[in-house]
């Protein structure tokens, strides 16, 4: 028998959490695009009333994930690796931003205890579950100091609102430890340019970060590679045949 708790959730943790249920449902493809959400049968899913997904389905339209029509409702818009990219690349630009604004405002114990905690985690050989969620709270205290420190309530608040698409994308990924692993390596060299007080290899090291992170998510949801590593691996091809070819033409040159 499931017994209730008798603290009632808070109504704005209550929607937060719906709204994060939902993403990871569009997300992973049990909200197909061009499926219409029915009030009743999303608070049947749930297991709320119709109140919550009503602003459910408004901040799911605030985030593009679903389209809102007049008299008629709301329905799912198609997620593939083109959408889960626009969402990393509009985070790419947040986020790179406050690391330029933050950088030479964060104090220099909270730079160690960030690099403490990455360093901590990539030297760790055990890649539990325990320790993926150590990396994503380690991840998250990175990225929220740097918020915190970028002078902007504005762009704070922003990228606050954006961490609930993000953390639905990893949610939706579960365990995967190779992407996280390099996300530590790609958070120290972030605090090492906060460090320095290089507002430009700051948000230069922000960017690659956000790109990297960007498509290790799109390969590991979709099996797609990234169209810069099409072009370096076409690249490369097409140099390696234009080195044989040169090769042969001077063989029979010499022949």
């Amino acid at each position: 028998m499931v017994v209730a708790s008798a603290t009632p959730v808070p109504h704005g943790m209550l929607r937060q959490n719906l709204v994060g249920q939902a993403l990871v449902a569009i997300i992973r493809g049990d909200l197909p695009g061009g499926q219409w959400l029915v009030e009743q049968e999303m608070a049947d899913r749930f297991g709320v009333s119709r109140t919550p997904i009503r602003e459910t389905i408004n901040q799911l339209a605030s985030f593009g994930v679903v389209r809102l029509y007049p008299n008629r409702g709301a329905q799912v818009q198609p997620f593939g690796s083109e959408q889960l990219r626009d969402i990393y690349l509009v985070r790419q630009i947040l986020e790179s931003e406050a690391s330029r604004l933050a950088c030479g405002h964060i104090a220099a114990d909270a730079l160690d205890w960030a690099a403490s905690q990455s360093q901590a985690l990539a030297d760790a050989r055990d890649h539990s579950e325990e320790w993926a969620n150590q990396q994503m709270e380690a991840d998250r205290n990175l990225h929220d100091l740097i918020a915190r420190s970028c002078g902007s309530e504005r762009l704070r608040t922003e990228l606050q609102r954006y961490w609930t698409l993000i953390d639905a994308v990893r949610m939706s990924l579960g365990h995967r430890y190779e992407a996280r692993e390099q996300a530590l390596r790609e958070h120290l060299t972030i605090i090492a340019a906060l460090r320095s007080g290089d507002a430009q290899a700051a948000a230069d090291a922000m960017t690659r970060h956000i790109r990297q992170t960007a498509e290790a998510a799109v390969n590991l949801m979709f099996g797609v590679a990234s169209a810069s590593a099409d072009a370096d691996t076409h690249g490369r091809n097409n140099h390696s045949r234009g080195k044989r070819g040169q090769a042969a033409v001077e063989r029979k040159t010499k022949g």
